[in-house]
């Protein structure tokens, strides 16, 4: 699942264009205009409008030309935060040992 990103636009706006896809199969797609930062290296939070969607692939891409508007000197992306449904190893282990007590509860109960 794809959360956010950190971006930095220098010294003009730039289109951006996100999509999501699961086994080959578009998820999602974010489009909008990173806003454009005048002092050098200022990064700006990205937050996905689509956060809680599952995927395995994450497609970026970035236009720096807007129709009228001289292109950015630069355009920065950094700390893509991605996040996975896998669970946690002791996770299973709680899981695991809670089936095996009920398991084990009902065995002697019944028996």
């Amino acid at each position: 699942m794809w959360h956010s990103v950190d971006y930095s636009s220098n010294n003009a706006p730039s289109v951006y264009d996100i999509r999501g896809f699961l086994g080959g199969i578009q998820q999602f797609d974010e489009t909008g205009t990173l806003l454009g930062a005048f002092s050098p290296f200022s990064f700006t939070t990205l937050n996905g409008v689509h956060s809680g969607t599952l995927i395995d692939t994450l497609n970026i891409t970035v236009n720096p030309s807007i129709t009228g508007v001289a292109p950015p000197t630069s355009i920065n992306l950094d700390n893509i935060v991605l996040t996975s449904t896998v669970p946690e190893p002791g996770t299973l282990l709680l899981i695991g040992g809670g089936l095996v007590s009920l398991g084990l509860f009902r065995k002697v109960r019944l028996g």
